[in-house]
């Protein structure tokens, strides 16, 4: 922990985003190759514009790990986007912060109506 954050009395978090690269024959592909950490302080979750930056890496770094193909190629262009859903679920649940929490849930609830 740097001094900084000591003084602070602040925890660094580190969330390690991993994705399943899958190929025609859905074999996985190396988990090393396919994660990408992303530095945090806990303590600063509590405001939320910090929790919006955070996500906002988090998606970043969702969308990196899970190779984005071209759009019309439907069939790899729907596994990328479950690919990039459960890397971000997985990383805010890692996280366990209310207001990370609370943005992701207010920009993926589905209406009841749909």
């Amino acid at each position: 922990m740097s001094p900084t954050n000591r003084h602070r009395g602040t925890l660094t978090g580190l969330i390690v985003l991993g994705a399943a690269a899958f190929n025609t024959t859905g074999a996985l592909a190396s988990a090393s190759e396919n994660s990408l950490g992303v530095s945090y302080v806990k303590a600063d979750l509590s405001q939320p514009a910090s929790a919006e930056s955070l996500y906002k890496r988090i998606q970043f770094a969702a969308r990196t790990v899970c190779h984005e193909p071209n759009p019309h190629e439907l069939s790899r262009f729907a596994n990328y986007r479950l690919c990039v859903e459960k890397a971000v679920d997985a990383a805010v649940t890692q996280v366990d912060a209310t207001a990370l929490t609370a943005l992701h849930r207010s920009k993926t609830q589905r209406s009841a109506a749909s």
